[in-house]
């Protein structure tokens, strides 16, 4: 959840989640890279489903 709130904030942010961010922040929550097997690209595509719901619980009234 920590890597879908830091994506959340990129979204609110109108930034877009292009692979180098979502690698960035996904390395950062996990303490490692996905090359060191801490996280694989479905856990990524999990937190950037995660930050979208975020981001729509925020903008709804």
């Amino acid at each position: 959840m920590a890597a879908a709130r830091a994506l959340a904030t990129h979204l609110a942010r109108s930034r877009p989640l292009d692979r180098k961010l979502v690698s960035s922040v996904m390395t950062t929550g996990f303490g490692g890279s996905d090359a060191e097997g801490l996280w694989n690209w479905r856990d990524a595509y999990e937190a950037i489903e995660a930050a979208t719901v975020l981001q729509i619980r925020r903008l709804a009234p």
